[in-house]
């Protein structure tokens, strides 16, 4: 492994607030790789009261199909002050916070048919340190789309994709970034990935890391940059066996 990536080990939950609900700056949008339409909206945002916390607005978050049941993901930090949310909410804890979450497009057509509720009931939390949730929903989302997930690790250099939309862009609903693989840790379950270019990372917390067959590998938690060259870090899809839904 590389300096700059154990670097970036060390110092992930500083780069964790950087890519949270903090906007930023950047006019260019970028070119999307894939014609996305109507029907499958992928890319998602929260909103979310707590009871004895403060709220979470913004970031990303997505749909998976898992063992034939639809969930939303995003990344557990969003529920700490990297989201906004303070005190800290544990994981364990999170049933008995909601008051409400809801997810849908920054842009949305039709709120009815864009929004996703998550439910407050049955959650199971992750055993592992990992920075992953994944919660139930409790309405119909037959109008947004359901990833699937990819468990197998991709290859050195295999080219892979993030749906984001950074704050700048006000009308974007998503764009598709190329990055490519670099490497996998094992102690912290995450992906590393070079971008081909930088993009504005803030509010790209929780967005889907997929694969050229449209499968999703990861869930992007970190961004940084290290002599004139962009990395993301996303968290391995694989961890959502944890949750023994």
């Amino acid at each position: 492994m590389t300096n700059k990536f154990s670097k970036f080990i060390i110092f992930v939950s500083i780069y964790n607030l950087v890519i949270g609900c903090v906007n930023s700056q950047e006019k260019k949008p970028a070119v999307n790789v894939f014609d996305f339409n109507r029907e499958n909206q992928i890319l998602l945002t929260n909103e979310a009261d707590f009871k004895e916390h403060t709220s979470l607005y913004g970031a990303s978050s997505f749909l998976i199909d898992f063992n034939s049941t639809f969930y939303a993901v995003t990344a557990k930090h969003l529920i700490g002050k990297d989201g906004g949310v303070e005190p800290e909410i544990l994981p364990m804890d999170l049933p008995k916070k909601i008051e409400s979450w809801k997810m849908y497009p920054r842009v949305q057509n039709k709120i009815s048919n864009d929004t996703v509720l998550i439910s407050d009931s049955n959650y199971k939390f992750i055993q592992t340190n990992a920075d992953i949730l994944l919660l139930k929903i409790k309405n119909d989302v037959q109008n947004l789309a359901k990833l699937k997930p990819n468990f197998d690790l991709p290859k050195e250099n295999d080219s892979l994709f993030i749906i984001g939309c950074p704050y700048s862009e006000k009308d974007c609903r998503q764009n598709i970034y190329p990055c490519t693989y670099v490497f996998f840790d094992t102690k912290s379950k995450m992906l590393f990935f070079e971008l081909k270019k930088n993009i504005e990372l803030p509010g790209f917390s929780g967005a889907p890391i997929i694969d050229k067959n449209g499968l999703v590998v990861a869930v992007l938690t970190s961004g940084w940059e290290d002599n004139g060259s962009y990395f993301v870090g996303g968290t391995f899809i694989k961890e959502i066996e944890m949750f023994g839904y």
